[in-house]
């Protein structure tokens, strides 16, 4: 089984407001999109472009690590823009996301609205815990949680025919219908 991402690769600067260019350290910054700065300009409506890894340094040590950069196109200007998912939140948004996309075989498609609504600096639930930014991420053709069906019986609800036990004993017969041989257990 493969490991579930649980957050962006750790770096311990903050590159919430640095563009592609100036992380890559490309000398040409009209060849990337220009960064969303959520402080600066608030509620990201954005046009699903692409994902992409790129090996940025980490700002303290100026190692090269990977991170993960969505660009879209803003659904109200039309710009295109860049968003590092560097966040743990959102990072873990989108990795959720897309893991519940491909166990149903649905792609996150170019042109699909994704609202990321910064929520500002939330503090941690536990006394362990550090204070985090948090994001409210809306996915237009967004993939409904698993259910309790799906976890018991390792496929999804409403599969016919799944070959799932449980699913087809809890089937009631038909109205009127004849039971079998088998049929008139009590469970």
């Amino acid at each position: 089984m493969a490991a579930r991402a649980t957050g962006p690769p750790k770096t311990q600067g903050r590159d919430a407001n640095v563009s592609i260019a100036q992380a890559t350290n490309s000398k040409n910054d009209s060849n990337y999109p220009r960064t969303w700065n959520f402080k600066k300009d608030g509620v990201l409506p954005g046009r699903h472009q692409e994902l992409r890894a790129i090996k940025a340094p980490d700002f303290n040590t100026g190692q090269l690590v990977d991170k993960v950069v969505w660009e879209a196109k803003d659904d109200r200007t039309g710009e295109i823009v860049s968003v590092f998912l560097s966040d743990t939140v959102l990072f873990n948004r989108f990795s959720r996301e897309l893991s519940d996309r491909k166990r149903r075989g649905v792609t996150l498609k170019p042109g699909e609205l994704i609202t990321v609504t910064p929520l500002g600096l939330l503090q941690p639930k536990s006394s362990s815990g550090k204070p985090h930014n948090g994001y409210d991420v809306d996915f237009e053709h967004g993939v409904p949680p698993v259910t309790a069906e799906e976890l018991l019986l390792g496929g999804t609800s409403g599969d016919e025919g799944s070959g799932n036990a449980l699913a087809e004993a809890t089937t009631e017969p038909p109205i009127g219908g004849q039971l079998g041989p088998d049929e008139d257990l009590p469970f």
